[in-house]
């Protein structure tokens, strides 16, 4: 009789491994482009990538007016919460 034996351990690994990479990527790109265009939402196709755009326009365009400070400090706050939530999720 023909019996074989699944190995998914190996298949576990190589997908553990490939979201790792994912998300060191999107850490590098939350470096770069996260606090102006939000591009590590955008390549890990999350909801709210617009929210850093709207906030950057917002922020540099009211710089004069006194709400662009009020703004920039929420794209501040916003943008190092998802460091911590990439960070987080990359060391789990």
């Amino acid at each position: 009789m023909f019996t074989f034996k699944l190995n998914f351990s190996n298949m576990e690994k190589s997908l553990h491994e490939k979201t790792k990479r994912k998300i060191f990527l999107a850490l590098i790109l939350w470096l770069i482009t996260g606090w102006w265009i939000g591009g590590h939402r955008l390549y890990l196709k999350e909801d709210l990538w617009w929210l850093y755009l709207l906030l950057f326009v917002v922020s540099i365009a009211g710089m004069g007016l006194g709400p662009g400070s009020f703004t920039l400090i929420a794209l501040i706050i916003f943008w190092l919460y998802d460091g911590f939530r990439l960070t987080k999720a990359l060391f789990r």
